[in-house]
């Protein structure tokens, strides 16, 4: 089983990260909110996430993947590029299956 973590960046906003049973981080929030509440709902968008996901090439030539809210806004991405999409690909696989139970940790 994976783990949300949820915490303050040094700014002082609100972003989460999702780590997979062996600890490695698996997905993250893409940006930070002012308020928790906000936040534990990108949380929860991602543990009911079935929708579409856009796959990108980065500007140093990786792979990576997003997911928006029905607002445009970016709510998870992969948090790392990729070698190539098969990759991206698995690791959306791995997100998805982790994501529904993982449990939540907060670090305040």
């Amino acid at each position: 089983m994976g783990t949300f973590y949820l915490y303050r960046d040094k700014k002082g906003e609100y972003r989460w990260r999702l780590r997979s049973r062996n600890s490695k981080i698996i997905a993250d929030s893409g940006e930070g909110y002012e308020h928790r509440q906000a936040c534990e709902h990108g949380i929860s968008l991602l543990r009911d996430w079935h929708g579409e996901v856009e796959i990108y090439q980065d500007t140093s030539g990786g792979h990576r993947w997003r997911i928006r809210a029905s607002n445009g806004e970016v709510f998870g991405d992969s948090g790392e590029a990729y070698a190539n999409r098969s990759n991206v690909k698995r690791a959306l696989k791995s997100v998805q299956k982790t994501a529904p139970e993982a449990t939540l940790v907060v670090e305040e």
